[in-house]
C-alpha cells in the first residue's frame, strides 16, 4: 500500500513539472485566426487599440505565441502578446503552427546578463527591448527559436 501510494505521488510530481515546461510555437502561415474557443465557427479573439478601435486578432507568418497545454479539436490554445503589450488568450488551429526549442546560445533566457552596450536607460534601442540588458541576436529576445 505505501508503496503504491509511493508511486502514484512520485508520477504526480513527474507530471507537474513536465506542464511546468513553456512550450513555443511559431506561426507558419499569415492571417491565421486566433478564435474564443477550439472551432472554425467560433468567433475570433478581438483587440482593442487606440481610440477605440478594434479588431480580430490574427497571426502572422513566424509569430510568436505561447502555448497553455491544453489541445483540443486540432486546435492549440494559445497566448499572444498584441496591440499595445496586451495578452491575449485563444484557439489556433494546430497545423498553423511549429514548435519551438530553446536557445541555444542564451538557453531560454532571451536575453544576457550584461548591459546593453548602446541603451540609454530608457530601453529604446533594438538591443535590449526596454530590458536594459543585452538581447541574444539568435532567437531576438525570444529565447526559443
Amino acid at each position: 500500500m505505501k508503496r503504491t501510494l509511493f508511486l502514484l505521488l512520485l508520477a504526480f510530481a513527474f507530471v507537474g513539472v513536465v506542464n511546468a515546461q513553456e512550450v513555443y510555437y511559431k506561426c507558419i502561415a499569415n492571417n491565421v485566426s486566433v478564435r474564443k474557443a477550439p472551432s472554425v465557427k467560433s468567433p475570433r479573439v478581438q483587440f482593442t487599440g487606440a481610440y477605440g478601435s478594434s479588431g480580430p486578432v490574427a497571426l502572422d507568418k513566424d509569430e510568436i505565441v505561447r502555448g497553455t497545454g491544453k489541445v483540443q479539436s486540432g486546435f492549440t490554445q494559445v497566448d499572444y502578446v498584441g496591440t499595445y503589450n496586451l495578452w491575449y488568450t485563444g484557439w489556433v488551429s494546430t497545423q498553423y503552427l511549429k514548435r519551438i526549442y530553446k536557445c541555444k546560445v542564451c538557453k531560454g533566457k532571451g536575453f544576457f546578463d550584461e548591459t546593453c552596450p548602446s541603451c540609454d536607460g530608457m530601453g529604446v534601442h533594438a538591443c535590449c527591448d526596454y530590458t536594459g540588458k543585452k538581447r541574444c541576436d539568435n532567437c531576438y529576445g525570444i529565447g526559443y527559436k
